[in-house]
């Protein structure tokens, strides 16, 4: 969590990077930004444009997305994830973007309830105004 130009997403590649941080090669990295730019570009590409004017018209505006578009989309990722790391003990995300809202946090809790995801960790960066 950290205001635009913190270090966020700089910090998460890092951590991605690290050896000692990540010495299984079992953390991964999921960028909620990256994910509604991909689905910006998958609905652009289909025929009904209804969606894409939809998402458009919200960030246009600078307003932040509905929870079951962001949350969904996170879910989403997090299932194709855990999907294709099925046969390990456990995979680590490192999520970016995520949360933006008090919102954000309930949807993500009724989309998960009873499942094994864990938050074990919140990365608050506090940074001065002039950086």
């Amino acid at each position: 969590i950290g205001g635009p130009g913190s270090g966020k997403s700089t910090l998460c590649s890092k951590l991605i990077e690290s050896k000692t941080i990540n010495s299984d090669n079992n953390l991964q990295f999921i960028s909620v930004g990256n994910l509604i730019r991909a689905e910006l570009e998958r609905l652009n590409k289909s025929d009904d444009k209804t969606g894409l004017n939809f998402i458009n018209d919200i960030i246009k505006k600078g307003e932040l997305l509905p929870s079951y578009i962001s949350v969904g989309l996170l879910k989403d990722e997090i299932n194709r994830i855990a999907e294709k790391n099925k046969n390990t003990n456990k995979v680590n995300l490192i999520v970016d973007g995520f949360p933006h809202k008090i919102e954000n946090i309930s949807m993500f809790d009724k989309l998960f309830s009873g499942n094994m995801i864990r938050i074990n960790t919140i990365f608050h960066l506090k940074c001065k105004e002039e950086t």
